[in-house]
């Protein structure tokens, strides 16, 4: 601010802690404070800034791996799963840490044997959808309805049952480890959206029933028709594919050498399931989200081959008939 000579100042606020300059020029001065220096931010306060800006940089980097890996894995069949390397050093440790009780463990080499979805019977698929999502081919990853069935059962007194979809599951045992905590259980809804986004449905139910785990050490279906009915995937009927879905919710304690009753009666359960949805051809429901790839038609073609050779399309078993399923395939065929 400027003054004549004779005029005296006025006080700034807080003037009197802020030392004044004058300058003389013209007869008159010019008084101001000096420029501030620049506040330096305390010590703790940087390396805060320094954590969060690490933690982001990390966090764009795994989303970036993540959404590579998925689309990688659209193409290349994965040789495991996390939860085959969870189960792997489980049981390294039973066999470091507690060697009582490793003789009583199984061996350490589970089987897994990767088998191609046009090698895989279709009473399988169909067994395995019947019992553990039957919408699909309809739902983008997340079964809206049947969370909110489920939803409702509790709040009636009934036990909250969980309401995993094929894709959710399949997300789970490819990227992620076991338990229930809420980060894993973010960790799947992104793994989900990933998969729902960059992968057909034929291609996430052929990834579930190969890395799925049958049995203790059984992981894949290629490997639990050859342990326990001794033939290969194509090969399967629908009793034996039903079987095999049963034990699904949880391999450790239900066995398909063995059944108990209560895998007996899922598995009718299931082989009624399937009959209600169709059959075989509830499985053409998923060419309408396929790519129209040579890959994918020759899931549908194979369909037909085994309604020719095993008959597992007749409608004694399935509800429908040879005619009705050569027909889609024909239409599968066209597009």
């Amino acid at each position: 601010m400027c003054h004549s000579d004779h005029h005296q100042s006025q006080k700034l606020p807080n003037a009197d802690f802020i030392p004044q300059i004058q300058v003389r020029a013209d007869s008159r001065i010019i008084r101001f404070p000096p420029t501030p220096p620049p506040r330096r931010r305390s010590a703790r306060v940087a390396r805060l800034s320094c954590f969060i800006a690490t933690i982001m940089r990390w966090v764009v980097v795994l989303l970036l791996l993540s959404i590579g890996s998925v689309w990688l894995l659209r193409w290349v069949n994965p040789p495991g799963s996390a939860f085959m390397a969870w189960h792997w050093l489980e049981m390294q440790r039973v066999a470091l840490f507690t060697p009582q009780d490793a003789a009583l463990t199984p061996a350490l080499n589970w089987r897994h044997d990767w088998v191609d979805l046009n090698a895989i019977a279709a009473p399988v698929a169909i067994a395995v959808i019947a019992a553990e999502d039957q919408r699909f081919p309809q739902h983008r990853g997340f079964d809206v309805v049947e969370m909110r069935q489920a939803w409702q059962r509790f709040q009636t007194g009934g036990k909250l049952r969980g309401a995993s979809t094929i894709s959710q599951q399949t997300a789970k045992n490819l990227f992620l480890w076991p338990g229930r905590d809420p980060v894993r259980k973010g960790l799947e809804a992104w793994f989900t959206v990933l998969i729902e986004t960059l992968w057909p449905k034929e291609r996430i139910l052929e990834v579930y029933l190969n890395i799925a785990q049958f049995g203790p050490e059984i992981f894949g279906i290629g490997a639990a028709s050859q342990h326990y009915f001794d033939r290969a995937a194509h090969q399967l009927t629908q009793h034996q594919a039903s079987l095999l879905a049963a034990v699904l919710p949880n391999p450790n304690i239900y066995r398909i050498e063995a059944p108990s009753p209560q895998v007996k009666r899922r598995a009718a359960w299931i082989r009624r399931q399937m009959r209600q949805l169709g059959g075989v051809n509830y499985l053409y429901q998923l060419k309408k989200t396929v790519d129209h790839a040579p890959a994918a038609d020759t899931f549908f073609l194979s369909i037909t081959e085994q309604c020719s050779v095993t008959l597992n399309c007749q409608s004694a078993d399935w509800g429908v008939s040879t005619k009705a399923a050569k027909t889609d395939v024909f239409t599968a065929r066209t597009l």
